[in-house]
């Protein structure tokens, strides 16, 4: 499966983790005896568990769509031809990114290149293995999330707290980037400016008549 379908499957089972989570709930607490333990709503459950269906499938699909490229470029070395690498990694890297643009291009069958042919088959089989490991992966960490989540559907558990905590470090972080990259922009056109104004003076740039 490419990333796309992964991405929609992880929603999917975490909307259905949601309506699960919150229909064993009722039942969960309607069997309970003590009313004061019934702090949290069967939706909190069901937020719950959606997110320890979503948050692990979702950082390992990132984490491997991050370090994907790497990984297969490395793995690429040893196939391009020596003369290649003897000019230097730039002469490699080069001769790699054209025979990417073959392969996503589906112009491969089209070289007369054997090195390019080769090197390009080599990346359309690491590639449908890195789909297929990925999505063992993902599957598998879905499924022990949920063993693990569906522990936490019990009346002991406050998941209204827990929901509301994630939601704050959700927010709080984005927050965070919102203030950095603010910081950021201001910072980078306060440098600039600073740079300018040292090569043209203040004044010469409000009046001046030559740009």
């Amino acid at each position: 499966m490419n990333a796309n379908i992964l991405f929609f499957l992880i929603v999917c089972l975490a909307a259905f983790s949601y309506f699960f989570a919150r229909h064993r709930a009722f039942a969960t607490l309607r069997r309970s005896s003590n009313t004061d333990r019934r702090h949290s709503l069967p939706a909190h459950y069901g937020y719950l568990l959606a997110l320890w269906c979503a948050l692990p499938a979702l950082a390992v699909l990132l984490g491997w769509k991050l370090l994907e490229p790497s990984i297969i470029d490395g793995m690429l070395t040893k196939h391009v031809p020596e003369t290649v690498q003897a000019s230097g990694d730039t002469a490699v890297g080069l001769y790699t990114n054209e025979v990417y643009n073959l392969v996503n291009t589906n112009s491969l069958e089209n070289t007369t290149d054997e090195a390019k042919l080769a090197v390009g088959q080599r990346i359309i089989s690491l590639r449908n293995a890195s789909k297929l490991v990925l999505t063992v992966l993902v599957v598998a960490v879905i499924a022990a999330s949920l063993l693990l989540g569906l522990r936490t559907i019990k009346a002991e558990t406050h998941a209204r707290v827990i929901v509301e905590r994630f939601i704050k470090a959700f927010l709080i972080i984005c927050a965070s980037i919102a203030i950095f990259t603010t910081v950021g922009i201001v910072l980078s056109v306060l440098f600039e400016s600073i740079r300018f104004f040292q090569q043209v003076g203040f004044f010469e740039f409000i009046a001046g008549t030559k740009w």
